[in-house]
């Protein structure tokens, strides 16, 4: 977990195009670095655009902005194959007077008729 991240970079194609890295708007990121496993017997994609991140204050803040997917070049959102890990970042954008992260939230896409558990992990117990 990284805290008081101010700019995130672009790649070259992004820079080429004339995009420049992203300023948070609230004050600062935290950038959750994940590894997602598709257990099921079925191709499955983790939502990153509801995660949640709960701090020590008992404060919660979704991902948002136009790095929902994560940063560029990391693609958690994109389906998986059972019995396949992907790995990368989910970005918060949040006010300098966040607390400590304590747990993160995320939910895998439910299928029709379906319902896939919330997983919670509790970022403190994985340094």
């Amino acid at each position: 977990m990284a805290k008081d991240v101010h700019e995130l970079p672009l790649d070259e194609t992004a820079m080429s195009g004339g995009l420049k890295p992203f300023q948070p708007e609230n004050g600062l990121f935290v950038l959750a670095y994940v590894t997602a496993r598709n257990v099921g017997n079925q191709p499955a994609s983790m939502s990153v655009t509801d995660a949640m991140l709960t701090d020590s204050n008992g404060k919660s803040f979704r991902s948002s902005g136009p790095y929902l997917g994560g940063v560029v070049g990391q693609e958690l959102g994109d389906e998986q194959q059972p019995d396949t890990a992907r790995s990368g970042f989910i970005v918060f954008d949040v006010p300098p007077s966040i607390g400590e992260p304590t747990t993160l939230t995320v939910q895998s896409d439910a299928y029709m008729d379906t319902t896939n558990p919330v997983t919670v992990v509790d970022v403190r117990t994985q340094r």
